[in-house]
């Protein structure tokens, strides 16, 4: 298990594995595909998201927000700030502080 989780591309690839229609693997694996500035696996990603016929406000918002993400994730630069700046969001909603991006890329070991 610890090897598989040793880089973030090992933890893209995992999830990537999961993304079987629920609408949040598909989501999440594009963020970490995003992280690591794989660009065609998150489009490829956000693309089976947008396909999954689940019409209620919370999949529609978030099929929404994978699309202005993946447009402005432009490159692998911007793709891991875009993606850095989401976690101090999502960090941010559930009450622990931001953290650094030095800090967000390091994968515990």
């Amino acid at each position: 298990m610890e090897k598989k989780f040793s880089t973030l591309e090992g933890v893209a690839k995992h999830l990537r594995s999961l993304a079987n229609g629920n609408p949040w693997h598909h989501y999440h694996a594009m963020m970490a595909s995003l992280a690591t500035g794989a660009l065609e696996a998150a489009r490829t990603q956000q693309l089976a998201l947008s396909r999954i016929e689940h019409d209620v406000p919370w999949c529609i918002d978030l099929k929404t927000k994978a699309d202005l993400i993946l447009k402005e994730a432009s490159d692998a630069v911007r793709a891991k700030a875009v993606t850095a700046r989401e976690i101090n969001a999502a960090r941010n909603l559930l009450g622990l502080g931001a953290m650094e991006p030095n800090e967000i890329w390091q994968v515990s070991r």
